[in-house]
């Protein structure tokens, strides 16, 4: 939504507050973000998986992912539940590939996915702190 309400076309309906969290990941990466009360993003955690990269490339198609990507995915949905359950957050946008965005949701319980008040499949894990924020303030009404 604006801030006149009008929702504008290809954001998500979702004005995010310092208890909304952006997570951006893919299988390897996951970065949390929020807003300070400046209103400016701030990364508040990294998680970069210590599995070994896989060198071949993955299939096509979405419903294969490797086995590391699927365990990481696991830690990132264990370490929002736990979070969730802390109640560090209200609700939490996901950032994903629509490779990963599936593998995600799947990954997440109920009350957590509950809590996920947009998904936005999109593959920003690759770029710089600064980008992503920037990408993130051009996708959602911050």
């Amino acid at each position: 939504m604006t801030k006149q309400g009008k929702k504008q076309k290809g954001r998500p309906n979702l004005e995010l507050s310092g208890r909304t969290w952006v997570v951006v990941a893919d299988g390897r990466q996951a970065r949390v973000f929020r807003k300070d009360k400046s209103g400016a993003m701030e990364l508040l955690d990294k998680m970069i998986s210590t599995r070994g990269h896989h060198l071949k490339h993955n299939p096509p198609h979405i419903d294969a992912i490797h086995p590391d990507d699927a365990a990481f995915i696991q830690e990132v949905g264990g370490w929002l539940e736990e979070h969730s359950e802390g109640g560090s957050f209200d609700k939490f946008v996901l950032v994903a590939s629509p490779r990963h965005l599936p593998h995600f949701k799947k990954a997440f319980s109920k009350p957590l996915q509950a809590r996920m008040g947009a998904e936005v499949d999109k593959d920003l894990a690759h770029l710089e702190d600064h980008a992503v924020c920037k990408e993130l303030c051009d996708m959602m009404w911050f």
